[in-house]
């Protein structure tokens, strides 16, 4: 075992959009029809949920990111199955003026003893590696963190990467 790293602090992280509306310019309308109305065709509303899994089979509650200010642009507490995530800890967060997940909610939720060693598993963005300034996510993590060690997958290849015996 990689620096005796416990596989409950291997994790694999990952981040992806989802669609709250179907997209696209499809319909069922007859072919060759012309003046066909779509109903979301403009309409893009979408969150970002950020899954994490451990390397023992774990799953760490879902984070989901919204666009928006307030808490009308959450999910509401009256929401079908709501009870359900709150008793899997999901949590639901604001992110910057876009529905992207942002540094500071990257940076708030860590349940570490100070000395565990982990790793981190994550698909390469650009807001994960860059490294100009303290407050950039990389180097916030080296220096808030040290045992926690990042190994970066390159777009496309988490699935290359996991399929090998580790």
């Amino acid at each position: 075992r990689l620096e005796s790293i416990h596989t409950n602090f291997v994790v694999n992280a990952y981040q992806g959009g989802v669609n709250i509306l179907p997209l696209g310019n499809l319909s069922y309308e007859v072919k060759g029809s012309t003046n066909v109305r779509t109903l979301t065709h403009d309409e893009k509303r979408q969150f970002t949920v950020v899954l994490a899994s451990s390397m023992s089979g774990n799953i760490l509650p879902f984070q989901s990111v919204w666009g928006g200010t307030t808490d009308e642009s959450l999910p509401a507490h009256s929401a079908h199955q709501c009870a359900e995530a709150d008793a899997l800890r999901f949590i639901y967060a604001h992110g910057d003026t876009h529905h992207w997940s942002s540094q500071e909610l990257t940076k708030e939720k860590h349940h570490l003893l100070p000395t565990a060693k982990s790793i981190l598993l994550l698909d390469i963005w650009p807001v994960h590696i860059a490294n100009k300034d303290t407050q950039d996510f990389l180097l916030w993590l080296k220096q808030t963190h040290p045992n926690i060690i990042v190994i970066f997958i390159p777009g496309r290849c988490m699935y290359e990467f996991i399929s090998y015996d580790c």
